[in-house]
């Protein structure tokens, strides 16, 4: 799972690439974070963006919300998380994978 750094006063957007069996790209994707250890799945969730799928490759690119000052979609204090997406593919059941850990620094 990739890792990505963030100064907790920064405003940032991180592009997540994820793998799915088709286009997600007409619903919507979501972002959460649990912290490090949890063995839960996020109770909230904030919208974030697709880039364009490829279907050769299977892959797109989703980028969260604005983190992790205060005021963004997604505030976050310093510390250690797993960061979530959400999404569904036409008519399937949605999809919760983990895509990433989040480290925000002072």
């Amino acid at each position: 799972m990739r890792s990505y750094s963030v100064d907790v006063s920064s405003v940032e957007v991180v592009p997540v690439e994820v793998t799915t069996s088709g286009d997600p790209t007409a619903g919507a994707v979501e972002f959460g974070v649990v912290a490090a250890g949890a063995s839960s799945n996020p109770t909230a969730w904030v919208a974030g963006s697709w880039a364009a799928w490829d279907a050769t490759t299977r892959k797109v690119t989703a980028s969260t919300p604005t983190l992790p000052a205060t005021g963004t979609g997604l505030p976050l204090a310093v510390g250690r998380y797993v960061l979530h997406a959400r999404w569904t593919v036409g008519g399937e059941a949605q999809v919760v994978k983990q895509v990433g850990v989040l480290v925000v620094s002072p």
